[in-house]
């Protein structure tokens, strides 16, 4: 039998956490990671007008997940003072970059407008 080397169990440890490791409540706030993330992804192609309408249906559909997984989320109970302080490490960056994205879309004309219905679910 071999012995993992203790140098590569960072490396063990992060596979483990990528494939589903952790709580229920961290599995289901990666999940929301990842679809915030493809939100952004969405958001950072918005230069104009048409592409934000291009991209609204897009959204809607990444809002429906959210939505989702934000009430399975609930369905699992209160998270202990542990679980929130690692929540908030998973979702920090996603949230700060999707924010990010956001604001510069707002400012493009028509943008804003063109995204109505998509913004309005994002709730």
């Amino acid at each position: 039998m071999r012995v993992i080397s203790l140098s590569l169990l960072p490396l063990v440890a992060a596979l483990f956490l990528a494939c589903g490791g952790g709580t229920p409540r961290e599995r289901k706030a990666r999940e929301m990671a990842d679809v915030i993330e493809d939100m952004t992804g969405v958001l950072a192609e918005i230069r104009d007008e048409a592409s934000a309408k291009a991209a609204s249906s897009k959204l809607e559909g990444f809002a429906k997940q959210l939505s989702k997984l934000a009430k399975e989320g609930e369905e699992l109970g209160e998270p202990s003072k542990e679980e929130k302080e690692s929540l908030t490490k998973i979702m920090m960056e996603p949230m700060a970059a999707m924010q990010k994205e956001m604001m510069r879309v707002m400012v493009i004309p028509g943008a804003s407008k063109a995204l109505g219905s998509a913004l309005s679910k994002m709730k």
